[in-house]
């Protein structure tokens, strides 16, 4: 076996080390030539206020990705920062690109908050795990810095965290809450002190699910452009709502679902609402609807959408009320229902009153309204239905859709020929099988089997 001595072995160390020190600059000169090269792609001529915005594209995109599980979403788009030295400079660099923060991907919170420096947050807590803690402190600590908040939180973190949310936010425009509660859970309560009743700027309020104070300074401190209340754990007088209303006079956007309680009629003058532009009601007892409405002054071009559901039975009187609760409340008494959509699967009837354009077409609904059955009517029942209400003679339907089975019935489809004058279009849908036709003047359909 060869000998060596101790001069070979430094020798060969020696030369190891010129090796490495002239791969490395190889491959630094690689990396350089690399960059040069990549000056030469037509991606580097784009100015980087575009390439900012193709990355938020690509935010919005892969948020909205149905292939990524939801803790990877938040950093799945930083994978485009690795295209290049290039991307990567502009990304890092790019406070706006970091403003979006959602606490479920934990790894990217501290990186974000640094790279967004004094950036609004847009901020996304989903707290429904113990590892979360620490995150949301994070997120607390920026209080001040948050333009959106939406907080959703499960059992059992109510009491312990929505307490700490005490430190003002006088950026906060959009805050967004729900509570997850099981079926033998109390919901919670928003803090009377939350942000210490410092949010000066907030103008959208989006709550589900929460106990709500009225006289909180969410309420009372603020001038609410979008108001939605969904579900919460108490419900109120319509005479209560009222009061909030007559404090947010520039309010556009309006949402109550199982909000309000029955028994409670309103009453006094009218509200005026001049600025909204859109309002959705759903509650179990139609009149709930209907006494709401009569108490708004609203302008003829508001959007709105009524919902009433456990129908025991559907009268002609029910219909016409609702639909002069509408006129009274829009001041529009020559407001027409020009659509009805029967959806059997879903137990319900839609009329639907179309906005007309200047051509005389009819565009995207203006007024809906939506009755949905306690249980599903037999065929028999549904074709006796169809032959007494609503009063089609008094409707000018123009559209008429059965979504499901429609009638069966030779005797039915006379019976709506002869009485609904003005009808133009059946949209008859049974399954993957779809009829659409014009059926004016003569309604001759053909019957489904």
């Amino acid at each position: 076996m060869r000998q060596y001595d101790s001069d070979d072995f430094d020798t060969n160390a020696k030369l190891r080390e010129e090796i490495d020190a002239e791969l490395a600059m190889l491959c630094d000169r690689v990396r350089i030539l690399h960059a040069k090269r990549n000056t030469l792609s037509s991606l580097y001529r784009l100015p980087p206020e575009l390439l900012v915005r193709i990355f938020k594209e690509h935010q919005e995109n892969v948020v909205q990705s149905l292939n990524l599980d939801e803790n990877e979403k938040y950093g799945a788009w930083i994978r485009v920062l690795q295209i290049s030295q290039y991307l990567r400079e502009i990304g890092l660099q790019s406070p706006e690109l970091w403003s979006n923060i959602m606490v479920t991907d934990r790894r990217w919170i501290s990186k974000s908050i640094e790279l967004s420096r004094s950036n609004d947050l847009n901020i996304g807590v989903w707290l429904n795990d113990e590892d979360l803690v620490k995150p949301v402190k994070q997120i607390m600590a920026e209080s001040e810095r948050i333009s959106a908040l939406n907080l959703a939180i499960g059992q059992p973190y109510w009491e312990e965290f929505l307490p700490r949310f005490k430190m003002p936010a006088p950026r906060l425009t959009t805050l967004r809450l729900r509570a997850y509660i099981g079926d033998s859970d109390d919901p919670p309560s928003i803090p009377i002190d939350l942000f210490s009743g410092t949010h000066p700027r907030l103008t959208r309020l989006f709550v589900t699910s929460f106990d709500v104070d009225l006289e909180s300074p969410l309420f009372t401190k603020t001038n609410l452009s979008n108001l939605s209340l969904i579900s919460p754990g108490n419900v109120f007088p319509i005479s209560e709502i009222l009061c909030v209303l007559q404090r947010l006079p520039g309010l556009r956007s309006l949402v109550l679902r199982h909000t309000l309680a029955t028994g409670d009629p309103g009453g006094g003058c009218p509200i005026p609402l001049p600025s909204l532009t859109s309002l959705q009601l759903e509650h179990e007892v139609e009149k709930i609807n209907n006494d709401f409405l009569v108490s708004l002054i609203l302008p003829e071009t508001t959007n709105i959408d009524l919902s009433s559901f456990a129908i025991d039975s559907l009268t002609q009187d029910l219909i016409d009320s609702t639909m002069d609760s509408v006129k009274r409340a829009t001041q529009n008494p020559s407001l027409v229902f020009r659509e009805i959509q029967i959806d059997w699967g879903t137990q319900s009837l839609v009329m639907v009153c179309m906005k007309q354009s200047g051509s005389g077409k009819l565009s995207s609904p203006f007024v809906r309204i939506k009755f949905a059955f306690a249980s599903r009517p037999t065929q028999e029942g549904r074709e006796t239905w169809l032959t007494t209400l609503p009063n089609w003679l008094l409707l000018p339907i123009e559209v008429l859709r059965f979504q499901g089975r429609g009638p069966t019935s030779q005797e039915t489809w006379d019976y709506l020929s002869r009485t609904i004058l003005n009808l133009q279009h059946l949209v008859l849908s049974t399954g993957v099988l779809l009829y659409y036709f014009i059926v004016h003047p003569i309604l001759q359909p053909p019957i489904p089997g």
